[in-house]
């Protein structure tokens, strides 16, 4: 690089200069090459630093300690090798306030001698905004590394990706690196491959944002995941965002809960027609009980109390009493189960008061549905309600 030679002035072009330079809102210097002794300093300079024109004025730099002596001396051997330099350094206010410029010093002839002449650029605000960038990107990095889930980021046209450790890890490779030359559509199976184009489509236009594929592990298996994704911009460019688990375990539990929701539905069936048996058995127990005492005890009970004393036909009379008193519960079912219904008739009338369909009547009994229908019909003529809007079922639970 070839050596920038010293600038030098006339009286009249210093005048001149000298205005520009108290005026310009940069912030500006000229000190001594030899011993770094202020010679001029700007407006700009006293109102940044704080520091009045006369307790800076003939001081040396290092006397304010305003910049590090290692930072001088690495701008004095660029400006002895160049002519120029650029450096960046903290500077130190009046107040003890750190602030971090960017200096611009060239050599230059002032006032017949050899002078450095500097501009500085404030740059705190922007070094403060890189380094919250820099602890942004640590901790999201921080994030990415150790999330649980299967972390992976790529350009929209899929021609590389970044992953993480569990990304890596649920697709048996030992870390992140081993996977750097791969491509998502590598990992996909056929059948997730063929829908993969479509659903890319969708995820740009904001129209899919979870499913499940089919991956391939590293030893060649197979293995279900759930994807949760969202195109993310970073910059200029779009890329894609994508959140990757591991489903096998849910889909094995899965699979074992429509097994056993089967199985709990066929118990429920069977347990459901063997309800209705009871039902039926409890009906004709109750019918029975009715028949025979209505039937046979007491007409029997009538005729002793017809052949005895005055005493016995009490105890006769009480005895009368009772058995009705047992059989009443049981009489409005008595009344169905006259000789005005067949026993078919009636063990498909008690089913139908319990509720039952006449398709779960007919597969309970054995027979068809038409069956039934024919028998539904001869008990609604029997019992006098044929061509009436009336349910037999509610009739039936009301005899």
């Amino acid at each position: 690089m070839k050596k920038e030679k010293p600038v030098k002035f006339s009286a009249e072009s210093e005048s001149e200069f000298l205005k520009i330079f108290n005026f310009s809102p940069a912030i500006s210097t000229i000190t001594t090459f030899d011993d770094g002794r202020f010679v001029e300093v700007n407006n700009a300079f006293l109102k940044v630093t704080g520091y009045r024109r006369e307790e800076v004025i003939g001081k040396r730099t290092g006397d304010l300690n305003m910049v590090s002596s290692k930072i001088r001396r690495a701008s004095r051997q660029e400006l002895k090798k160049n002519g120029f330099a650029i450096t960046e350094s903290d500077v130190r206010m009046k107040d003890g306030a750190v602030k971090t410029g960017l200096f611009y010093a060239r050599t230059m002839l002032f006032r017949n001698e050899l002078c450095i002449i500097q501009s500085v650029v404030d740059i705190t605000g922007r070094k403060k905004s890189e380094e919250l960038l820099k602890e942004s990107e640590a901790r999201y990095r921080t994030l990415f590394d150790q999330a649980v889930d299967g972390v992976i980021i790529m350009p929209l046209d899929g021609s590389t990706i970044i992953v993480n450790g569990s990304f890596a890890k649920m697709h048996g490779y030992a870390s992140p690196e081993e996977m750097a030359s791969m491509r998502l559509q590598d990992l996909d199976t056929p059948e997730t491959a063929k829908l993969a184009p479509e659903r890319l489509k969708k995820i740009r236009e904001g129209k899919l944002t979870s499913f499940e594929v089919e991956h391939y592990r590293k030893d060649g298996s197979i293995f279900p995941v759930s994807v949760s994704c969202n195109v993310v911009k970073y910059g200029d460019k779009s890329y894609y965002l994508g959140f990757h688990r591991d489903i096998t375990e849910r889909e094995k539990n899965r699979g074992l809960l429509e097994k056993q929701k089967k199985e709990l539905e066929s118990k429920n069936i069977a347990l459901r027609e063997l309800i209705a048996q009871v039902e039926i058995e409890k009906r004709q127990i109750k019918e029975n009980l009715v028949s025979n005492i209505e039937r046979t005890v007491l007409p029997l009970a009538a005729k002793v109390a017809a052949k005895a004393g005055n005493r016995e036909k009490k105890y006769m009379e009480i005895l009368e009493e009772n058995l009705k008193k047992i059989a009443e519960p049981f009489t409005s079912a008595a009344k169905v189960s006259s000789g005005a219904l067949s026993p078919r008739e009636l063990e498909i009338s008690n089913m139908i008061r319990n509720g039952h369909k006449s398709k779960k009547i007919a597969r309970i009994l054995g027979i068809s549905p038409d069956t039934v229908h024919t028998i539904r019909r001869s008990i609604r003529r029997k019992l006098g309600i044929t061509g009436k809007p009336r349910n037999l079922g509610t009739t039936l639970q009301q005899q």
